[in-house]
């Protein structure tokens, strides 16, 4: 601490005075190192456990060498919402712990809960062999595909949240606080956490019994859902009693206590079982979940959905696109919600094929497909649909509705009309 560095200009620096900008510099000069390798072409992929104030615009961090303990698990949630809130938006932790030998319930925890980490990876030290997935047990193969399977399928929510944390330094994971001030409840809410905005996750904590380890238990978790906003389960779809406190449910082996927030449209990757990496899934088609909500006068949801190359940095040069969807109890529309001067020519062929509406009290009549309509001398197109009367969902399929087709900043065109 008491070396003395030289700069450039011939000032004289005190080594205690920039100790801790240490790891942000660091990343920054391999950020910078690898844009002048690739020529801008590529975007560089940091990984850094040393970090700093600046560090979010360089790189993900990894929250360090935590330990395949179930304290860990709850320490990694208070450690990333901390990390958040403070602008160290992409952060995770190794999965299921860099340190020891997880138990087949820790293994499930983790990977579970390692779902709705920015930053998501299975890591251990040399010492710990057989950590890969597919060398556990039946039990642990399960909930690990399981969970990996949602990590894909919410990629693109995932990935919208990226886009807005970027312009607006939002982050990922939320304290419940974040979204509820006015809710003095979740002031003490440490391990329960919003994922973005729309999306709720009550996750598993603590070493459970042992009548859990047989496979097929359920686990006993505590939820508080905020009860200004109704909210539906995410696994079953049924939207969920309302309660005023904290209260306790049990849940399956392979899900997470999760639940979504009426008033969301949720883009999810509709992706086939074969895909064997989300490289592999990624240009598949885009199924709408839209969890309405009807606790107002007039049932209402919303939500974004964000494209651009993933590898490139054109997008900092306008190839791109962000779409708002829009659903009044009636119209399912669409609206280009940045600047006409970015256009990303992908989102003309990357299709909605499913749309799934909750929270409708009756069967439609029929569908029409008002996107196919506005073709000249086109008439009534129906769309194909089912409702699902425990569930009150209307599932709409064999559609071809493309993201972004000659659409323009702030102009709504409607994609879809229920007539009941």
């Amino acid at each position: 601490m008491n070396n003395t560095h030289v700069t450039t200009d011939g000032d004289i620096l005190q080594h205690r005075w920039i100790h801790n900008a240490y790891g942000a510099l660091q990343q920054r000069a391999t950020f910078q190192g690898l844009l002048r390798r690739d020529r801008g072409q590529q975007r560089p992929m940091l990984l850094s456990r040393s970090f700093f104030f600046g560090s979010q615009r360089y790189g993900a961090v990894a929250a360090g060498s935590n330990h395949a303990k179930f304290e860990d698990v709850e320490l990694s949630i208070n450690m990333l919402l901390s990390m958040g809130v403070s602008g160290i938006v992409n952060a995770g932790h190794d999965v299921p712990g860099y340190n020891g030998v997880p138990s087949d319930d820790l293994f499930v925890q983790f990977y579970q809960l390692g779902v709705y980490f920015p930053f998501f990876r299975a890591n251990s030290d040399k010492g710990y062999s057989m950590r890969e997935p597919w060398l556990q047990s039946p039990r642990v193969q399960r909930a690990a595909l399981s969970a990996i399977k949602q990590r894909y399928a919410q990629s693109h929510y995932m990935y919208n949240l990226f886009f807005e944390s970027s312009r607006t330094g939002l982050p990922i994971i939320r304290p419940m606080w974040y979204e509820f001030p006015q809710d003095e409840v979740t002031f003490d809410l440490n391990h329960q956490f919003m994922f973005g905005p729309d999306i709720l996750v009550s996750p598993k904590i603590g070493n459970p019994c042992v009548e859990n380890a047989i496979a097929g238990a359920t686990t006993e978790i505590e939820v508080y859902l905020p009860p200004t906003s109704q909210w539906y389960d995410i696994y079953s779809k049924l939207e969920m009693d309302s309660h005023d406190d904290i209260f306790k449910m049990h849940i399956a082996d392979s899900e997470q206590g999760t639940f979504v927030r009426g008033g969301s449209i949720l883009p999810v990757l509709n992706f086939a079982d074969s895909a064997e990496s989300l490289l592999q899934a990624i240009d598949e088609p885009i199924r709408l979940e839209v969890y309405a909500n009807t606790m107002d006068e007039h049932p209402h949801a919303s939500g974004h959905l964000y494209l651009d190359d993933g590898e490139n940095h054109n997008n900092r040069h306008h190839e791109r696109t962000q779409v708002r969807y829009n659903y009044d109890g009636q119209v399912l529309s669409v609206t280009k919600s940045i600047g006409d001067e970015n256009l990303y020519v992908k989102a003309a062929t990357k299709i909605i094929d499913e749309v799934m509406v909750f929270g409708v009290e009756q069967a439609p009549k029929r569908v029409l497909n008002r996107f196919a309509m506005q073709a000249k001398n086109q008439g009534d197109v129906e769309i194909d649909h089912v409702y699902v009367e425990s569930t009150k969902m209307v599932h709409l399929y064999h559609m071809r509705i493309p993201v972004d087709e000659g659409l323009f900043h702030n102009h709504t065109v409607d994609l879809v009309e229920f007539e009941f």
